[in-house]
């Protein structure tokens, strides 16, 4: 199945913003497709992948975001994650990906993060 989203750049930062409020597992092979192939074809290297909408997240997709975390890092750039739903940061304390990952409130304090060093 496939997952909505829109992704469009900011200066030099891709943005992808999940329109759907759940990824199952049938949806996080698409989702990190999709993902991974406008990173390729836009050439950035930092993304910003904004998740508020997003009420359920498989551990599946979540496996797609380390694997795209790993790639990003490869490449000098950075993975900032916006999330609001509590059920999902949950989801993310309890896998520990809270500790791996860089997640913000709020899409205007992940695009700010951006301007500091590392």
């Amino acid at each position: 199945m496939e997952i909505r989203l829109d992704i469009h750049p900011l200066g030099e930062i891709l943005i992808v913003k999940a329109l759907d409020k759940r990824i199952h597992y049938e949806e996080s092979e698409d989702f990190g497709d999709q993902v991974q192939k406008a990173l390729d074809e836009s050439g950035f290297m930092n993304l910003l992948l904004d998740l508020q909408e997003v009420e359920y997240i498989t551990t599946n997709a979540l496996g797609r975001l380390i694997g795209i975390h790993k790639r990003i890092v490869e490449k000098k750039g950075q993975l900032k994650i916006v999330l609001t739903h509590k059920g999902v940061l949950e989801i993310f304390k309890i896998t520990n990906l809270n500790k791996v990952l860089q997640i913000y409130p709020s899409k205007e304090k992940a695009l700010k993060s951006f301007e500091r060093p590392g």
